[in-house]
């Protein structure tokens, strides 16, 4: 049977919240979004009634292997979720910081391992041009940042704009999410506070070896 539409997909990424969401089209019109979530595999869409009926004609369940089979069917890849921060694939040029220089070397190097750890490691020169004299914390942070997606570059002339920051406070143990608007430090911030949540969840020990509370 020919079909006299056509159906398309066009991924818009994964957000800090774990969401991944592809926009359909229909006869190349826009119909609405399908949302999954990676974390949790809640899945939900925008589409209408009428739009929505495409999962019926290709007898496909509205959860989250459905969704995934679907968009397969679309030829586009679900990803898997990846919260950690960027690391150097194997045979790759980067960007390593030594003695406050950055050089560029082969991701294959013997030091490239001791100096991840220290994430000393970057992927442009741009970024380690950032990193170079910030504290071992601060280079996690732009690496998260880097790999997820929300670099981000506070505007310290617009004393309304919220700039985060992660925190140890004393009395609770325990790790939050601190907003300023005009008090400039040197130290890399977040745009929001969920993303300071998100980094916290992944680092928490991490976070708090390095800060020396544990």
């Amino acid at each position: 049977m020919k079909l006299d539409w056509e159906i398309t997909g066009e991924a818009k990424g994964v957000d800090i919240y774990e969401v991944f969401s592809v926009e359909l089209f229909l006869n190349d019109s826009s119909v609405g979004f399908l949302n999954m979530n990676l974390e949790t595999e809640r899945v939900d869409n925008s589409l209408d009634f009428e739009s929505s009926m495409i999962f019926d004609f290709f007898d496909i369940a509205e959860n989250f292997r459905g969704y995934k089979a679907f968009l397969g069917l679309l030829g586009i890849e679900v990803p898997k979720l990846s919260l950690a921060h960027w690391t150097p694939a194997k045979n790759s040029n980067v960007y390593i910081i030594t003695d406050s220089e950055i050089e560029l070397a082969s991701s294959d190097r013997a030091e490239i391992k001791k100096a991840c750890l220290n994430y000393n490691v970057f992927p442009s020169l741009e970024l380690a041009e950032r990193a170079i004299n910030l504290s071992k914390l601060d280079r996690l942070i732009l690496l998260w940042q880097y790999k997820n997606n929300c670099l981000f570059t506070p505007d310290w002339k617009n004393v309304d704009q919220p700039k985060h920051s992660v925190i140890y406070v004393e009395m609770y143990k325990d790790l939050r999410a601190d907003t300023i608007y005009t008090v400039r430090e040197h130290k890399v911030y977040f745009e929001t506070s969920e993303q300071v949540k998100a980094f916290v969840k992944v680092y928490d020990k991490e976070i708090k070896k390095i800060m020396g509370v544990i």
